[in-house]
């Protein structure tokens, strides 16, 4: 074999093989001496151990931890994922909603002893480093307090920044809590304590979200709390006192999502820094009374209420939808303050309403770009009336219908 400079690349110092003069035999064999090195180089065992523990925070936690038994340096990587998803998929069980848990209230304790076992399991292995995100969703209740009280714990201590505790029923319902559909059962929703350790090892918690529990208690002082920007409660149960008591210990609060909290009555919301808000089918709501100077997105959905809102200096977004028959949604904008910001409405309405109604608050709107109404049921012949009322303002951007 016959090795020769390149000459047209003599300054880069690469160099071409002759394999003229090898026999067959040989030159297979050099062949194989410069591929099979490439072939069968470890790529993946060259990556910093960071890089690999960001590739195992991609899949699920059962898939990373079965790279334990790879190689010696493989065995604890996945101990220090930082991403957390705890549900029946990623630990690799049965879908809840496939299972009739109401028929068969033995396999609900059968499938939920096993979640809880392997979520005890994982935790137990894992080093609890900075994670980023943790979530658990199972259709769990306050008979697993202990448990969920030691995972909450676990993800305070490992400075957590996201938290998701997602005990909803879903598609299945059970004999242990109270549904959705109003049936009652043995086992209360779980009671989420707003408490983190003393110690503020809590206070990186920047998302929390909670669906299917209890929070009907909140501490006037939620010291820990500092950094939480994000709040989203989803069929919890809440009074009106607990969510001011948030409001006034979270400071950093931006965004506030209260969804299905049938508790609310006379909804009070005070906060400078606040941006994003979202009220949806909140059943038992009177009036909500709101002081956020900075809001700029306003959510409302449900049934007509007593709306309170001085000052709407930013407020950029406002979509309002009525769900009751006859209830017009124009008398929720009214009464708020002139929007001077106010760059896109939403209205919903649930019956044949005039909307050319809308029009006569345009006044109100000196910056709107884009309207939009929607139309709940069939108008037919009404809708030929109203678009021959919408005469559109030169400040309107765009009109949508």
């Amino acid at each position: 074999m016959n090795i020769e400079q390149n000459t047209n690349s003599c300054n880069s110092g690469s160099f071409s093989f002759s394999l003229d003069g090898c026999s067959p035999l040989n030159r297979r064999q050099c062949m194989e001496d410069v591929e099979h090195p490439i072939q069968n180089f470890d790529w993946i065992s060259t990556l910093p151990d960071d890089i690999l523990i960001k590739i195992l925070s991609l899949v699920t936690v059962s898939d990373a931890a079965v790279t334990s038994c790879l190689s010696t340096r493989w065995r604890h990587l996945w101990k220090n994922v930082d991403h957390l998803i705890l549900n029946a998929h990623t630990l690799k069980m049965q879908e809840p909603e496939v299972l009739n848990y109401h028929a068969n209230p033995k396999l609900w304790n059968a499938e939920a002893t096993k979640f809880v076992y392997k979520v005890n399991e994982i935790l137990r292995n894992h080093y609890g480093n900075r994670i980023k995100e943790f979530t658990v969703r199972f259709p769990l209740t306050s008979a697993h307090a202990s448990e969920l009280d030691h995972w909450i714990g676990f993800a305070y201590s490992a400075s957590t920044e996201k938290l998701c505790l997602d005990l909803d029923e879903k598609h299945y319902k059970s004999n242990c809590w109270i549904c959705r559909s109003g049936w009652k059962f043995a086992s209360k929703p779980y009671e989420f304590l707003l408490s983190p350790s003393t110690d503020g090892r809590g206070c990186r918690l920047s998302e929390l979200t909670l669906s299917n529990c209890s929070l009907e208690t909140a501490p006037t002082n939620l010291s820990g709390f500092s950094c939480l920007h994000s709040l989203s409660l989803i069929y919890v149960s809440i009074t009106d006192a607990a969510v001011s008591d948030i409001m006034s210990s979270c400071c950093a609060l931006r965004s506030l999502n209260l969804e299905d909290c049938d508790q609310l009555i006379h909804l009070t919301i005070t906060h400078s820094q606040l941006l994003s808000l979202r009220i949806v089918l909140c059943s038992s709501v009177i009036s909500v009374c709101i002081h956020a100077d900075n809001l700029e997105l306003f959510v409302y959905k449900g049934q007509k209420i007593n709306a309170e809102y001085e000052h709407a200096p930013f407020l950029e977004e406002l979509l309002v939808y009525f769900v009751e028959k006859n209830e017009c949604p124009l008398d929720f904008v009214s009464a708020l303050p002139k929007l001077s910001k106010l760059d896109r409405l939403v209205l919903q309405f649930p019956a044949c309403l005039h909307v050319s109604r809308a029009l006569q608050h345009t006044f109100r709107f000196a910056a709107l770009k884009t309207i939009v109404f929607i139309l709940v049921r069939s108008w037919k012949e009404s809708i030929s009336s109203i678009l021959g009322y919408m005469v559109v303002p030169a400040s309107f951007g765009s009109l949508v219908s």
